[in-house]
């Protein structure tokens, strides 16, 4: 259990619209510090409720998920959002970077909102635009730049504070063949080298390829990995 970074147990997640709709039915799982996971599955199957579950955007109707064996399904809205902030990194899908905001910035951005001091910020947001390749690109603004671009960018702020896990959302979804390849790489080699937790949906084979384990989702349920 000491390897374990993420645990769900028996966690359910019912939307109420005209009909109830359970996008995660009862779901255990686990999920090992320094491991590349996938969470797969046809589109409906629950792959970004469950994914928003682990990373606290959405509480689960029933169940608990812990995150280095903190329930934070227990967890209050503000307490809550101050641990998602420091143990957590998101890529999503819509990528979310400030398009006013220069790259540096934006990479910039959470550990401003983590109060690190000026020194150590600056080491951190210069040593990881090194480490990915952005120098040439960290003064412009994310609109200036192509897609992949800012896909790199935004795995940059995810990683800066070195949270304990990554969550990426379809990761390359609006991405050429190319460029999803690249990103896919530049995250096997950020979990190879600094052993960084990554957890990502995708239906993209080429991801699925990639993922050191693969957790199939269909109707809210596993039916088969984890």
């Amino acid at each position: 259990m000491e390897n374990t970074v993420i645990r769900l147990k028996e966690v359910v997640k019912i939307y109420d619209g005209e009909y109830k709709v359970a996008a995660v039915n009862g779901i255990s799982m686990s999920v090992e510090r320094g491991s590349f996971s996938c969470i797969a599955g046809p589109s409906g199957s629950g792959k970004t409720s469950l994914l928003n579950l682990m990373g606290g955007l959405d509480k689960p109707t029933s169940g608990d998920v812990f995150i280095e064996d903190k329930n934070i399904a227990k967890f209050s809205r503000t307490k809550l959002s101050d641990f998602r902030l420091k143990k957590l990194g998101f890529v999503f899908q819509e990528l979310n970077l400030i398009p006013v905001l220069t790259i540096r910035e934006n990479i910039e951005f959470p550990l401003l909102l983590q109060g690190w001091d000026e020194t150590r910020k600056k080491k951190a947001v210069n040593d990881i635009i090194e480490e990915l390749g952005l120098e040439k690109l960290s003064e412009r603004r994310p609109l200036s730049i192509s897609g992949g671009q800012q896909q790199r960018a935004a795995v940059a702020r995810a990683i800066v504070s070195n949270p304990a896990v990554i969550l990426a959302d379809e990761p390359t979804a609006n991405l050429d063949s190319g460029n999803a390849r690249s990103l896919i790489g530049l995250m096997n080699r950020l979990n190879r080298e600094k052993g960084i937790t990554f957890v990502l949906s995708s239906h993209d084979e080429m991801v699925l390829k990639e993922a050191g384990s693969i957790i199939y989702l269909r109707d809210g349920k596993i039916i088969q990995g984890a």
